[in-house]
């Protein structure tokens, strides 16, 4: 059945850049660049960066890692080529990979560079692949809310850049802090989606929808807790009635989750129910090396995990891409190979 999955055209809406390197790059760009890891040997290494279940803050942890390499033109360009490589060799038709570019100034690079070279970087991989591309630019919310990120949405929103984001630790971080960066996307017609309601409550989905307008919400798990003890589905005037009657789209990320400790278990992710209960729920892998997964992994995790069939996740795909931020031109190619 693996095989199956692997070979179903796939499309990829939430993974992080800096969470999803290979190892074998970390340890050849940590030599390169003169940086210290951790360590020099491989599956300690893997140990370190994959954490598994602990908390959010623990999970943030090796990104401290991965960010260390992660310092110039080169190795931007680098990760993100092989980010598309890999997306390919595991089905994946299209792609939006997102990063935060004020992570990645310690060694005095501009963000406009940054962007640059993560783009010029999707670019070969979808040259040589013919996967097709999107990047979306994060700011940290846990930082000085900043115009900054999002204008740089604007400035290249016709040459990849296909949307903003805020990510981070969530609490006590809520979405209305960066309000105004929200506010500029609206007026300037760019595509949004916001990290919410992961670890936290529906509150902070909540403010992402109506306080900062996103169109997307990035995990949205604890939209559960609205549910009650008994997980019974909200009816007319509820948060989850409001987002399911309108199909906002849910970035859902099953092994991160049970990572982040957002869920006790896999059966007790709320995808199932939500799924049934008709939310526009998609699959995604969140980050690849830190959650030790990819994207036909969390399609087999959901297929065991709440018994669905391929109609059922071909039904995701469809989900996923009617929430993908890309061209007409490219909404047509997908379809042409997905769902044709």
């Amino acid at each position: 059945m693996i095989d199956t999955l692997k070979a179903l055209p796939k499309i990829e809406l939430h993974e992080h850049l800096d969470g999803s390197v290979r190892l074998a790059s970390i340890l050849d760009l940590g030599s390169q660049d003169g940086v210290r890891l951790p360590s020099g040997n491989l599956e300690e290494l893997r140990a370190i960066l994959t954490p598994g279940p602990s908390s959010l803050e623990t999970y943030l942890r090796a990104f401290s890692v991965t960010l260390s390499v992660l310092q110039t033109v080169a190795s931007l360009e680098r990760v993100a080529r092989e980010t598309v490589e890999d997306w390919h060799a595991d089905g994946v038709v299209y792609g939006e990979v997102r990063f935060a570019p004020e992570l990645h100034q310690e060694r005095g690079l501009g963000r406009p560079q940054i962007v640059e070279a993560v783009l010029r970087g999707l670019e070969a991989g979808s040259r040589t692949t013919g996967v097709a591309t999107g990047l979306i630019l994060c700011t940290m919310r846990s930082g000085p809310p900043s115009l900054e990120t999002v204008k740089l949405v604007r400035d290249y929103r016709n040459d990849g850049v296909v949307a903003f984001d805020i990510a981070g630790a969530e609490a006590p971080f809520r979405p209305s802090i960066h309000r105004e960066a929200y506010e500029f996307a609206a007026e300037n017609y760019l595509n949004t989606t916001c990290h919410a309601g992961e670890v936290t409550s529906p509150g902070y989905i909540r403010e992402a929808l109506l306080a900062c307008r996103s169109l997307r919400i990035g995990h949205g798990t604890q939209l559960i807790q609205e549910w009650g003890p008994a997980r019974s589905l909200p009816g007319s005037g509820s948060l989850t009635a409001w987002i399911r009657d309108r199909q906002i789209p849910l970035e859902l990320c099953l092994t991160s989750n049970l990572q982040t400790k957002a869920v006790e278990s896999a059966a007790a992710h709320p995808f199932g129910e939500f799924m049934q209960a008709g939310l526009a729920v998609c699959l995604c892998t969140d980050n690849r090396l830190v959650s030790d997964t990819t994207l036909t992994k969390e399609l087999e995790l959901a297929q065991t995990t709440f018994g669905l069939s391929i109609e059922h996740l071909k039904g995701v795909q469809q989900n996923a891409w009617n929430a993908a931020f890309c061209s007409p031109e490219v909404r047509k190619r997908i379809k042409e190979k997905v769902f044709s």
